[in-house]
């Protein structure tokens, strides 16, 4: 069977489109723009999602059995794609996010505080306000941040559910890496490795418990939902560990580079700034044992693995 990735190029899609290749499914797939670094044996196609036509034509050519769409941002550009998909393939994959619960307006001061049980199953409230990240006043149509006042998985994750052919929900959370945008850790791992004698954070942020995955691994059960035949009409959040605090992230980072510093409750140039409207005391975990039970996911790649990754590039 042939997969397709819709939004390759960017660093998940492309672990994605690795670790399918490595198991041996034949993987495709389009972007709006030619993309450079894609892994070697995927087959690439230049391709709007929103040119219906053009989809099912590729879609009819390749014989794709399942497509897995991380270009999914709003309902209005995805909901035609799922009714023109929904006859034409075996299995819909949406990479959705953990920005759906009801505790990330909790965090972001959106929802009133729920006080809901933690870590997060599937089956906890969602946001009762839509569009999260838009601002009160919308943002300039020709600005790189427009599509954000349109964002919300909630809507789509309703369309997906109505499809008659087999459905994935996959809800992600913080990802992380060794390259590019995914190397969330700078922060801490960057003044530990020049030997800072000490590290001054917010202590709400210290504190803070949420969900982070390593991008391999993240990969990996996606392209298990993607694939595994128990998988069809199920959401499942990607979790490769359970949950901790930044402080104990910090403890790991330092054991590993042998960083001897002091780490202090303080203010931090760009850190505080970007934490000052959201209510750290509300903890943002996702719970995996769904995956873990229901798919036998089990992470390719350790936490300390995946730390070392960070420290080596």
């Amino acid at each position: 069977m042939t997969i397709c990735i819709v939004g390759i190029g960017g660093a998940i899609g492309n672990a994605v489109a690795k670790t399918l290749i490595a198991t041996g499914h034949e993987t495709v797939g389009i972007s709006r723009t030619a993309k450079t670094g894609l892994p070697e044996g995927l087959t690439h196609c230049c391709l709007d999602r929103t040119d219906l036509q053009a989809m099912r034509a590729f879609i009819e050519r390749n014989s794709v059995h399942t497509v897995i769409d991380f270009a999914a941002m709003s309902a209005a550009s995805t909901t035609p794609l799922l009714t023109r998909l929904d006859a034409h393939v075996e299995r819909y994959v949406l990479i959705s996010s953990g920005d759906v619960y009801r505790r990330h307006g909790e965090v972001h001061r959106l929802e009133d505080a729920s006080g809901a049980v933690t870590p997060l199953a599937e089956t906890a409230p969602l946001r009762t306000r839509l569009y999260p990240y838009r601002k009160a006043e919308p943002r300039p149509f020709d600005s790189p941040d427009a599509w954000l006042d349109t964002y919300d998985k909630i809507p789509i994750e309703n369309d997906v559910r109505k499809l008659t052919c087999d459905w994935v929900i996959c809800r992600l959370p913080m990802v992380y890496g060794a390259e590019g945008p995914l190397r969330r850790f700078d922060w801490a791992i960057r003044p530990m490795q020049a030997d800072a004698a000490r590290l001054t954070l917010p202590r709400a942020w210290l504190n803070w418990v949420t969900t982070y995955g390593y991008v391999d691994n993240i990969a990996a059960a996606i392209g298990l939902c993607a694939t595994a035949p128990r998988a069809p009409n199920g959401i499942f959040n990607l979790v490769d560990f359970p949950a901790m605090s930044h402080r104990d992230w910090l403890g790991l980072f330092a054991a590993k580079i042998g960083w001897q510093g002091r780490i202090e409750p303080g203010e931090h140039p760009a850190l505080s700034a970007a934490i000052a409207e959201l209510d750290l005391t509300v903890p943002l975990n996702l719970s995996g044992e769904k995956l873990w039970a229901e798919l036998g996911f089990q992470p390719p790649v350790s936490r300390v693995q995946a730390i070392q990754a960070m420290l080596d590039t």
